[in-house]
């Protein structure tokens, strides 16, 4: 079976390739340097952590990673972890990966 890398199409090999060229590039980004795409509708959206707004989340909604009991709805930055907001707001890093949290915004999902 030396034959079998005959068989892979070129582009496939291309694409491996380019999404290996496209993870290297982004995770070499400092967070300052990353983009965050925000809803023009979004706009002027009261946004302030408020841990007493959390839901509970049911069933098909995602749950927090860290209580699994509320809804997800904060996202921790610069890493992007997606929490409650109850559990955002006590702790310093992030308990997924124990990145220092810098900031706190509201997830709306719709």
């Amino acid at each position: 079976m030396d034959d079998d890398h005959r068989r892979t199409p070129w582009w496939a090999t291309a694409m491996v390739g380019i999404a290996a060229a496209a993870v290297g590039f982004f995770v070499g980004m400092k967070a300052s340097e990353q983009q965050t795409v925000v809803d023009p509708a979004a706009k002027g959206l009261h946004t302030r952590i408020n841990p007493s707004t959390c839901k509970r989340a049911t069933d098909g909604e995602p749950a927090c990673a860290v209580c699994m009991d509320y809804r997800q709805d904060c996202v921790l930055g610069p890493c992007n972890h997606v929490v409650c907001q109850r559990c955002a707001v006590e702790v310093q890093q992030c308990p997924m990966c124990r990145v220092n949290i810098a900031s706190r915004e509201r997830l709306f999902i719709s």
